[in-house]
């Protein structure tokens, strides 16, 4: 509920490419999920689950709640991180990045409640978390963002193999 649900709404604000109309149809018959598109969710949703790990593997080496609360952070984060991704085929870096501001509502709201969530004792107590120290939440935070790099390095290779 904090990662997916607003920022989902968003995208579906998110305004039309200005490259739109150069690109070809689909095919009537054709599959939603052609032109690798299930490839690309298999392979981002085993890399952010692959961060996650490793940060839960760090905290866990501190001790379980740590684990456990780097793992949310890491998630959570990645998901809000990651939605920038999947607005649009260009880099996140370009002009397009602010055209937006409801994914940026989103993505501040997000944040806002996983920074509840993990300080809030009640909520806290809910979910089994702990308030992070500044190095646990800046690896946990640092995994999450890498997101974008990871996704930026491959969106520039498949920009070079097109050309």
């Amino acid at each position: 509920m904090i990662t997916d649900s607003l920022p989902a709404f968003a995208l579906g604000l998110e305004p039309t490419e200005d490259t739109v109309m150069e690109r070809k149809p689909r095919k009537k018959d054709e599959d939603f999920f052609s032109h690798g598109l299930m490839v690309t969710i298999v392979w981002q949703g085993i890399m952010v689950g692959i961060l996650t790990l490793i940060s839960y593997a760090y905290g866990e080496s501190i001790n379980h709640e740590t684990g456990m609360t780097m793992a949310f952070v890491t998630l959570s984060a990645a998901q809000l991180f990651h939605s920038f991704n999947v607005k649009s085929h260009a880099s996140v870096f370009s002009k397009q990045i602010f055209n937006n501001k409801y994914l940026w509502g989103s993505a501040l709201v997000g944040a806002a409640l996983q920074i509840l969530i993990i300080n809030v004792p009640f909520l806290a107590n809910i979910f089994k978390l702990v308030p992070l120290n500044m190095t646990c939440t800046l690896i946990a935070l640092g995994l999450a963002f890498s997101t974008i790099i990871i996704v930026e390095i491959y969106k520039w290779i498949e920009r070079t193999i097109r050309k």
